[in-house]
């Protein structure tokens, strides 16, 4: 073989391992509660939006349906939809048909948090919480703060920032109607994230 050729070969194996990689928990996924009822075409759509070449750094992102069908060698309304239908019924997802944005709410049990909010991805983190349909912005940022929380006010921050130079007035209208005057406490009398989301409410309602 030329040395031309093994250099070539050489740099195309190294292109391919600098493409993202997805690491799946087998703890959290074989043996996770919430999936015991779940039938194997389930598990194998849960696995393709954890690891899809659409996903971002937020797990909430846009899809075509046909190109996912497609890949996954699935008819699209016999197939797909039935399948995503009971994630988003055991709450494994999110869909939204409007934006086609869908959410996987088990992304952080794959994905370290804090590592969102970190130095290199924040920037991108919060382009991406813009991006989302506004309905699960509140949600999407409790459930962030819960286990990230030394991480949540640098990144409440930089999207006060955002939010007060970005969006429209529809924008801010249409996300003051998904964050309540006071979120309900946890289980241990915790209002997670209510402090930013009040200031958040209130950057937006100036």
């Amino acid at each position: 073989m030329s040395e031309a050729k093994k250099n070539r070969i050489t740099t195309t194996a190294k292109g391919a391992l600098q493409g993202r990689q997805r690491t799946i928990c087998d703890k959290c996924l074989w043996s996770y509660n919430r999936l015991h009822g779940c039938t194997v075409e389930d598990k194998y759509l849960l696995i393709y939006f954890l690891t899809s070449p659409y996903s971002n750094v937020i797990g909430a992102y846009e899809i075509k349906l046909a190109s996912v069908a497609a890949e996954l060698g699935w008819d699209v309304e016999t197939q797909f939809k039935p399948v995503l239908k009971r994630l988003v019924d055991e709450a494994l997802v999110d869909y939204d048909e409007a934006s086609y944005f869908v959410w996987v709410k088990v992304w952080w049990e794959h994905n370290v948090a804090s590592q969102a909010a970190g130095e290199r991805l924040i920037g991108k983190t919060v382009e991406e919480l813009l991006r989302m349909p506004a309905k699960w912005l509140q949600d999407y940022l409790e459930d962030y703060s819960a286990r990230a929380p030394d991480k949540a006010g640098k990144l409440y921050n930089l999207l006060d920032q955002r939010l007060r130079s970005q969006l429209t007035e529809q924008s801010k209208a249409d996300l003051l109607n998904f964050i309540p005057g006071q979120p309900p406490p946890d289980d241990n009398g915790h209002c997670v994230g209510s402090v930013h989301l009040q200031k958040m409410k209130k950057i937006l309602s100036v």
